[in-house]
């Protein structure tokens, strides 16, 4: 538990629980910078399908080039410093809220 691991695009995770029930992961941060990023609700990696509970602390620190960001209602914690320095924060909806156009 607590490796860090990565999908098949190059993003970072950190496996929060291995249980076979259950197994969790942490968003660490995106492969590259780029201005749409998109937080899978379940990543598949060797195999173990895990669910994306939270967001690492300083994820996307200084991604100024960050436009919108989708977080899955999967997702319960965000970490310190996860936008710290990025320009914009989008408009705080969650998935669910955007896919209902809320």
């Amino acid at each position: 538990m607590n490796s860090v691991i990565k999908d098949s695009s190059g993003n970072s995770y950190k496996v929060t629980s291995d249980e076979s029930k259950a197994p969790a992961v942490e968003y660490k941060k995106p492969a590259k910078k780029s201005t749409e990023i998109e937080i899978p609700e379940n990543v598949t990696i060797d195999g173990v399908q895990y669910q994306v509970e939270s967001i690492a602390d300083n994820a996307f620190k200084n991604h100024k080039k960050l436009t919108k960001l989708v977080i899955p209602a999967s997702v319960k914690k965000i970490g310190k410093n996860t936008f710290k320095g990025c320009k914009s924060k989008g408009n705080g909806q969650s998935a669910e809220e955007q896919e209902k156009g809320i």
